[in-house]
């Protein structure tokens, strides 16, 4: 008797670990969770001359992705990313105005399960970079 009490105990606790250190959506059969990404730089709102070079950097948390990062809609970035990873490409407005950096992440078919967007002002040449309050929202492409 005391080895099938003994037995059962084994077998309620296994299922409590595998219930507690199972990821809940996969354990629903959801499949992994979406990751989250981020921009680290440039600051919201900055403006620059144009030709002036930035940094854009960029990263993910809660699984790996496939990142790309546009301009204006055009590809500046396409790579694979694992959670922690910070992302690093130079940049430099071409034209006065706003554009548009947007980063998303992409599932293996190549949808889009996740989009960050920042807006960048090029400013005249001669121009000190500097921030500016009213781009700090969304890109309105």
């Amino acid at each position: 008797m005391p080895v099938i009490v003994l037995r059962g105990m084994v077998i309620s606790m296994l299922v409590v670990l595998i219930t507690f250190l199972a990821p809940v959506n996969i354990s629903r059969g959801q499949g992994a969770p979406s990751p989250e990404i981020i921009f680290i730089s440039p600051p919201v709102g900055v403006a620059l001359p144009l030709d002036q070079a930035i940094q854009v950097q960029y990263g993910v948390s809660g699984g790996a992705a496939a990142l790309e990062l546009t301009v204006d809609d055009t590809q500046l970035a396409m790579g694979w990313a694992q959670p922690g990873q910070v992302v690093a490409r130079t940049w430099a407005p071409a034209t006065f105005g706003p554009h548009c950096l947007a980063l998303r992440a992409l599932d293996a078919r190549g949808n889009v399960v996740r989009k960050v967007e920042r807006r960048i002002m090029g400013l005249v040449r001669g121009s000190r970079v500097r921030l500016n309050v009213g781009i700090g929202e969304p890109c309105t492409r």
